[in-house]
């Protein structure tokens, strides 16, 4: 083999071993970022995990607590919350759950009261015979009823009558002269 001809191979070589490093390199960093994506899953995961354990144990707490009371007994008549959300198990996957609270139980509300009995209608005033003064046919019997007579005194009533009355001279004028009559 000539020189010119072992320098070839010998760059054949180095060309081929660079190659294998380069996909290596590459294999590599695909493997680091699948790695980083399934980091990045591992993370979520376990904050699911983390989750649904911190509610499994706070209810386990509280229905351990009601269950070993003396006073579990729920009374005739009361109810208590049901809660129902999803358990998450997976990113994007759970089912619903139905969680009971007995311990919270609450009485029915009590019947609302009966309505008030309506009041009973104010009495009619008692009708009063009103008798007019100086009256001649009045009969002695009836002397011991009051007369009405309002708030006004006879003279505030005789000054509004008057202030209402019509002239009957003007009147009477007028119609004589309509039919061109002559009185005098």
């Amino acid at each position: 083999m000539s020189d010119y001809e072992a320098l070839r191979a010998v760059s054949r070589s180095r060309d081929a071993l660079h190659g294998i490093v380069h996909k290596a390199e590459k294999q590599l960093e695909e493997m680091e970022q699948e790695m980083a994506q399934l980091q990045k899953k591992l993370k979520e995961q376990q904050d699911i995990v983390s989750r649904a354990e911190e509610l499994r144990n706070a209810y386990n707490r509280e229905s351990l607590k009601w269950e070993r009371s003396a006073n579990r007994a729920l009374p005739p008549g009361s109810t208590y919350p049901i809660k129902r959300g999803i358990g998450e198990y997976s990113k994007g996957r759970g089912y619903t759950v139905e969680r009971h609270y007995p311990w919270l139980w609450t009485l029915p509300p009590p019947p609302p009261a009966p309505a008030p009995a309506p009041a009973p209608a104010p009495a009619p005033a008692p009708k009063r015979k009103i008798r007019i003064i100086n009256d001649d046919y009045s009969s002695d019997e009836e002397k011991d009823e009051v007369a009405v007579t309002g708030e006004r005194s006879w003279a505030e009533r005789d000054r509004a009558l008057r202030a209402k009355a019509i002239a009957l001279d003007s009147c009477v004028d007028e119609v004589f002269r309509n039919f061109n009559v002559s009185i005098r």
